[in-house]
C-alpha cells in the first residue's frame, strides 16, 4: 500500500522539484535580465523582443578626455541652473539674501531682471519726469527680461541632465564601434562629436540644440538687462551722469561678449 502512494506520488514529486528547480532559477527572479561574471568584469544584460544584446558594463569608465569635456559642461550649466527661488518674496520687496551662489549666474540675472521689474513699477522712481511713470518700452524691456532669464537657468537644467549619466550610456556594448577610434587614443571629431557618440542626445531635441539654446537665452537676457539699465538712466538721469554711465557701462560689458566671437566659441572647437 505504501509503495503504491509512493509511485502515484512520484511524479507529483518530480514536478514540484522541477517547479522548485525553476523557481530558485536565478534567471526566473530576474525575467529577461541575466547577471554574467567573467573573470572581473561584470555586466548586466537587459533582453528584449527588439534587442537581445544589450550590455551594460559596471566596470567601464569613461576615456579621461570625455570625462573633462563631461566634467568641463557639467560645471558650466550648473553654474546657471539653480532656478531662482523664493520669487514671491523677491516680487513682495523683499531682499534677496545670500541663498543664490554666485556660481548661480543665469538666476542672479532672473533675481536681477525681477528687482528691476519692482523697480520700474514704483511710480516715486519716476517722480521728476513729466510723465510721473515708467516709460512702456522699459516694462517691456523687464518683463521680456525676467523670462528670457528664466528660461535659461530652466534650460541650463535640461541641459545638465543631458549629459549626466553620459557614462552609463556609453558602457552600452553597441555603442562601442562608435567608440572605438576614440579608445585607442586617436580622433578627427570635433567635440560636439565626441560627446554625441559616447550617449549625448541627438536627432531634433540634441544636447547641441538645446546647448545653442541656452547660450541664447543667456547672452540675450545679459544684453536686455543691461539695455533695461541704460533706458532707465537715460530716462531719470541728467544729461552728464547719463553719457559717463553710458560708456563705463559698455567698457565693463565688451570683454565677455569678446568670448563669444566666431573663432573664440567654445562651439567652434
Amino acid at each position: 500500500m505504501q509503495r503504491a502512494t509512493e509511485q502515484e506520488e512520484g511524479p507529483y514529486r518530480d514536478s514540484l522539484a522541477t517547479d522548485t528547480t525553476k523557481a530558485d532559477s536565478p534567471q526566473s527572479h530576474l525575467g529577461d535580465i541575466g547577471l554574467q561574471h567573467k573573470g572581473e568584469t561584470s555586466c548586466i544584460m537587459a533582453s528584449t523582443d527588439q534587442d537581445t544584446n544589450h550590455q551594460f558594463s559596471l566596470d567601464y569608465t569613461l576615456p579621461p578626455l570625455v570625462g573633462s569635456l563631461q566634467q568641463s559642461w557639467t560645471t558650466t550649466f550648473q553654474s546657471g541652473a539653480v532656478v531662482v527661488r523664493r520669487i514671491s518674496d523677491i516680487m513682495a520687496n523683499t531682499e534677496l539674501t545670500g541663498r543664490l551662489s554666485r556660481r548661480d549666474k543665469s538666476a542672479l540675472l532672473a533675481a536681477n531682471a525681477i528687482n528691476l521689474l519692482i523697480l520700474f513699477k514704483d511710480k516715486d522712481n519716476f517722480s521728476d519726469i513729466p510723465a510721473g511713470v515708467c516709460p512702456p518700452s522699459l516694462l517691456i524691456l523687464a518683463y521680456i527680461s525676467v523670462v528670457t532669464n528664466s528660461c535659461a537657468t530652466v534650460t541650463a537644467m535640461v541641459v545638465t541632465d543631458m549629459i549626466s549619466d553620459l557614462c552609463y550610456k556609453s558602457s552600452c556594448q553597441r555603442c562601442r564601434l562608435k567608440r572605438s577610434a576614440v579608445e585607442r587614443g586617436t580622433t578627427t571629431e570635433h567635440m560636439m562629436q565626441i560627446l554625441q557618440g559616447f550617449g549625448a542626445p541627438k536627432g531634433i531635441y540634441s544636447w547641441r540644440f538645446f546647448l545653442i539654446y541656452w547660450l541664447v537665452l543667456f547672452v540675450s537676457g545679459f544684453v536686455i538687462t543691461v539695455a533695461e539699465i541704460l533706458l532707465f538712466i537715460a530716462t531719470v538721469e541728467v544729461k552728464w551722469v547719463e553719457i559717463t554711465l553710458f560708456v563705463v557701462i559698455i567698457i565693463v560689458c565688451l570683454p565677455p561678449f569678446l568670448y563669444f566671437l566666431p573663432g573664440r566659441s567654445r562651439l567652434e572647437h
